[in-house]
């Protein structure tokens, strides 16, 4: 008999019983749970991903945007400071320049009558690209040191003040000689039929300005007195006591009180009554505040020159002026005139008027050499006419200097009296 092994008889022990069905159901679905769910991170890491990329792409884009923004502010910047250097530079140029009319002025004994402002436009140039622009050649200074090479340029305008009609002689007295003269030259410069329906219509308020109200609301704003100023005829506009000068205000429902003082500026128009845009437009180039009280006929415009020839008329009633039918003489008259002042100022470069009495000349035949003739000379009372003008070179300048590089432009302006050594009355920068 075998012996038994105590090892294979033992009783087996209690150990987990197989599986059954069910068992391996939920097993196969506990499995699956811890599959799902990593799946489902890999692909919430990708939108991650994706969200991240497009936040930071914006977030570049919109740095370098900002970047090149603040860049381009940079450089119209800097432009801008070149700009204003240039015209500055333009000013400083005229200003000294202009600075020397008293001693051409020694230098000429005061018989050649020469006037730097008139050529200052043509020699810019040198200081622009080293070269000057002559109406019978252009000179070449590229080699003369510190002449052209600079990035940008400059432009200069030289506008004479002297011999506009000057407002702000209305603050002289009543009886003033100035002042009456003021008064006929601002008559006669409104009155061409052009400018009929300005003062025929009403304005933008409602309220009619004929000429005699609006040159009587132009005084009351300036002369000291608080006295409303009206029309009595023949261009006499006295103080009548009616009233006070601010009641002209009263209808247009404002609060405004006249100045009573000289204007600081033209611009100041615009705040009297009767005074709009359009008339500022067609006056204004006339029109000064700064003394000078002679027209002179080497720097006036083509209403000036009209206002002068119509205010010496021998006959008051003369047709040239007080028939409407007659103003394309008298506009021809004119332009004759300025034709005259550009060619010699411009292309022979010589003053257009050296004497008084070569104006008187010109009226009257012309300059038969270059084929400029006068048809009809008018009829002047010519003593008179000789007082009121002026020939001599200007005192009170306003200076427009604009520098300009790339894009970018910075305007100056300047009004300078030489009389008081170059005394600086205005100045504007836009």
């Amino acid at each position: 008999m075998d012996p038994v092994d105590p090892v294979a008889s033992a009783p087996l022990a209690p150990g987990p019983r197989p599986a059954t069905g069910a068992a391996l159901t939920r097993l196969r679905r506990l499995l699956l749970r811890e599959v799902i769910p990593a799946r489902h991170r890999r692909g919430a890491a990708l939108v991650v991903v994706l969200l991240t990329v497009a936040i930071m792409t914006t977030v570049i884009i919109d740095f370098v945007f900002q970047t090149r923004v603040q860049l381009h502010m940079v450089v119209n910047q800097r432009d801008e400071v070149r700009a204003y250097y240039l015209a500055k530079s333009g000013l400083d140029l005229a200003r000294l320049a202009l600075g020397f009319q008293k001693q051409v002025n020694a230098l000429s004994g005061g018989n050649m009558n020469i006037q730097i402002w008139q050529y200052l436009n043509q020699f810019m140039g040198a200081f622009n690209a080293a070269k000057v622009d002559l109406p019978v050649a252009s000179v070449d200074l590229s080699a003369v040191a510190g002449l052209g090479g600079m990035k940008g340029a400059f432009e200069v305008e030289v506008e004479p003040e002297d011999g506009k009609i000057n407002l702000n002689a209305f603050v002289n007295p009543v009886s003033d000689r100035g002042r009456l003269e003021t008064i006929a030259r601002l008559t006669f410069l409104m009155s061409p039929g052009e400018y009929k329906e300005m003062f025929e219509n009403k304005d933008d308020k409602g309220n009619y300005n004929d000429i005699p109200e609006v040159i009587a609301s132009i005084i009351d704003w300036i002369d000291p007195d608080s006295d409303l100023t009206t029309m009595t005829g023949d261009f006499q506009y006295t103080p009548t006591g009616a009233g006070q000068e601010s009641s002209r205000y009263r209808d247009i429902g404002g609060k405004i009180e006249p100045r009573n003082a000289k204007l600081d500026t033209l611009e100041e128009l615009h705040r009297i009554k009767g005074v709009g845009d359009d008339f500022y437009e067609s006056f204004a180039d006339s029109m000064t505040i700064y003394s000078g009280s002679k027209v002179n006929v080497n720097t006036a415009n083509e209403q000036l020159l009209a206002v002068l020839i119509c205010s010496h008329l021998a006959n008051p009633q003369d047709p040239l002026c007080s028939d409407p039918f007659n103003m394309l003489e008298l506009a021809a008259l004119v332009s004759t005139i300025v034709q005259w002042q550009n060619l010699r100022r411009s292309i022979l470069l010589m003053t257009p008027f050296p004497t008084k009495e070569s104006f008187k000349s010109f009226l009257t035949t012309g300059y038969p050499a270059f084929n400029i003739f006068i048809p009809k000379p008018p009829v002047l009372d010519w003593g008179k006419l000789l007082k009121d003008i002026e020939v001599r070179a200007p005192g009170v300048y306003r200076i427009k200097a604009e520098g300009r590089i790339g894009r970018t432009t910075k305007t100056l302006i300047a009004v300078i009296d030489l009389n008081k050594k170059g005394k600086l009355y205005y100045w504007r920068e836009f």
